[in-house]
């Protein structure tokens, strides 16, 4: 029997700091006024990752600027609540992921 799941509620979820992580990386893209949004998806992948170099080389190692945005439609709870809540796909046999150095 697998040991019980350790209590994930506890992860942080602060609305208006994604915000601010939102506007950093906009700014940090040259993206201003009323559709950020819309100037982000239109940009290259070169300046995606520069944005990106911008705004999380100042993060303290080990630690995650960015993070899930409870959308109520996408992502409806923390990824931790819902794994406890045994909200996942089962049937999924291998995730992988892949970074790259940035050293």
């Amino acid at each position: 029997m697998s040991p019980p799941l350790p209590d994930l509620t506890i992860y942080r979820y602060d609305q208006a700091q994604l915000e601010a992580q939102f506007e950093a990386f906009a700014k940090a893209a040259e993206c201003s006024g009323a559709d950020k949004l819309k100037c982000l998806r239109e940009l290259d992948s070169e300046s995606v990752q520069e944005a990106n170099l911008i705004t999380v080389h100042p993060a303290e190692y080990g630690t995650f600027i960015y993070g899930p945005a409870i959308d109520n439609s996408l992502i409806i709870d923390l990824p931790g609540v819902l794994l406890q809540k045994g909200k996942f796909h089962r049937n999924i046999e291998i995730i992988v992921g892949h970074n790259r150095s940035l050293h």
